[in-house]
């Protein structure tokens, strides 16, 4: 009556079980781990990174209805655009850290290419000095992020150009015979701060982000809350990634259908769409508190690896050297002046077709330093010779041997 016999035939069944090794399957799988790596991923599921497919891993999903378990990925070069959403401190840092990470070990600096722009943490610094990366700007870097956007617009419309023998497509050229052409990848972590301080971007982001994927440019966008990004925008984004939000109901707003199905209380847990609605982890790229350091030594190791360096945001400098404008000596159709500020290119000159140039400026003295510069593209040019007629003796410190300062002929007229 009080159940001893119940229990001991049980601890029977339970002890001639293990002798036969009879066993069944569990009615669910175990709870995916807080703590996962992307390397280890790799290894468990067997993936294998495709050439000119950029496909992350970001993490490992779970399906208890269907007792499975499975690789998380992000199909950037097949779909595109990707918002992470996620209130403070739920790891959108960490899900864009493993995305770059887990895309600069798998593929080649020639394959793809990232501009981030870090107006969180700024942990995503640590991937400065990989070749994969352009640049990492901070939220005082107005002059670069201004330069970038040029830069980006200005990739966009020479590819338009490119493309048109390819189904006005980046993925055609790539896979039909066009020279090898890195995917771009601009990441902005925390995009509401970014269109605060930069609100003049919102229409150019809402321009830009509408076709960009079809001339090989993605935007991976990291926001707070679900109401963050405008409607006109998030609407360019094929794919939303849903990490904790403090209101439950908050998830509803970005994943259609979702109901009460809420993630576990643990930091990188999230919700994504796929021919269900799953719960996931977020991979880490290492343990946590040497990531830094070890994000680093992969950087280096990738340096003596790729042969290519991501094209760095183009400045005004201070001074232009004779190496800024490397390319375009030799040439008395192309006589490099000095760098535009409004585009950044290399301003040049055609002496051949308007061989009296006028220098002028308010101020006389000021007009050395400038002749002084040009002198030294001159005399780049095959069989050219120069001579300075000094009027005024400016260049009476400055001695150049390939140059003739011809003062006399000034004193006697020329002057006059």
């Amino acid at each position: 009556s009080k159940g001893e016999e119940i229990t001991n035939i049980i601890r029977y069944i339970i002890a001639e079980a293990k002798k036969e090794n009879v066993v069944i399957d569990k009615l669910w799988l175990d709870r995916i781990p807080d703590y996962i790596y992307t390397d280890e991923l790799k290894k468990k599921y067997g993936y294998k990174s495709e050439y000119n497919d950029i496909n992350p891993i970001i993490g490992e999903y779970d399906d208890p209805d269907n007792q499975r378990q499975n690789i998380l990925t992000l199909p950037i070069s097949k779909q595109g655009n990707a918002i992470v959403f996620g209130s403070g401190g739920s790891g959108k840092e960490l899900m864009l850290s493993g995305i770059i990470y887990s895309v600069i070990s798998q593929h080649d600096s020639k394959e793809v290419n990232f501009y981030i722009l870090d107006f969180g943490a700024e942990t995503l610094n640590m991937f400065r000095k990989a070749p994969h990366v352009g640049e990492v700007l901070l939220s005082t870097e107005k002059e670069k992020i201004d330069n970038l956007f040029k830069m980006i617009l200005k990739t966009i419309e020479e590819r338009k150009k490119i493309f048109i023998d390819y189904n006005g497509s980046y993925d055609f050229y790539i896979h039909h015979g066009g020279k090898q052409m890195p995917l771009i990848i601009m990441i902005i972590n925390n995009v509401e701060a970014f269109l605060e301080t930069y609100d003049e971007y919102e229409d150019i982001m809402n321009q830009v982000t509408r076709d960009c994927a079809k001339y090989g440019v993605v935007f991976i966008l990291s926001t707070n809350g679900p109401n963050t990004v405008r409607y006109r925008l998030r609407q360019n984004f094929s794919q939303n990634v849903v990490l904790q939000f403090n209101d439950p109901t908050d998830y509803g707003s970005v994943i259609p259908g979702v109901r009460k199905k809420v993630p576990s209380k643990s930091f990188g847990r999230g919700l994504i769409g796929l021919d269900s609605i799953y719960e996931f982890q977020t991979a880490y790229p290492y343990k946590e508190e040497k990531m830094s350091d070890y994000i680093k030594v992969i950087c280096d190791k990738l340096n003596d690896i790729c042969s290519y360096q991501a094209k760095r945001v183009p400045i005004l400098p201070d001074v232009v050297t004779m190496d800024s404008v490397r390319d375009l000596l030799g040439n008395i159709k192309n006589v490099p002046m000095g760098i535009a500020k409004e585009t950044l290119d290399i301003a040049t000159v055609d002496m051949l077709k308007m061989p009296l140039q006028l220098i002028t400026g308010e101020d006389i003295t000021a007009s050395p330093s400038f002749i002084r510069g040009i002198i030294g593209p001159l005399q780049k040019i095959p069989n050219s010779k120069i001579v300075v007629l000094d009027a005024i003796s400016l260049f009476e410190d400055y001695n150049n041997p390939e140059v003739t300062y011809d003062r006399e002929s000034c004193d006697t007229g020329l002057a006059k």
